[in-house]
């Protein structure tokens, strides 16, 4: 028994994806992904059971596979109803304070 050494943690091969539909712990999601080995661009798999789900990030894994959000990701967690965005657009202005307020304009004759 002394002679057992410690297995070394195997490494999940990383695959982008495009959008991911109905993912929930311990069941198989649909994914389009970017760069998988096995599945050609625009098409769509999907996974083995999956064992992780980190919703804000948009991170999955399965037993085999992390699957990360590629750019201009898409997310649902609801099958195939509207998903939700992971990505931001930079062009949105928040105003923080009020904009002052204008006089009325005067009628030109």
């Amino acid at each position: 028994m002394e002679d057992l050494v410690p297995i070394a943690p195997r490494k999940k091969k990383v695959v982008h994806y495009h959008e991911l539909q109905d993912c929930k712990v311990g069941r198989r999601a649909l994914v389009w992904p970017i760069d998988h080995p096995e599945i050609p661009d625009g098409s769509f798999g999907k996974t083995t059971p999956v064992e992780f789900f980190d919703p804000l990030t948009g991170v999955v894994e399965t037993a085999n596979t992390r699957y990360d959000p590629g750019h201009f990701a898409q997310c649902s967690e609801l099958g195939f109803g509207t998903p939700f965005e992971l990505t931001y657009d930079l062009n949105t202005i928040a105003h923080t304070m009020p904009l002052p307020l204008q006089t009325k304009a005067t009628e030109v004759a």
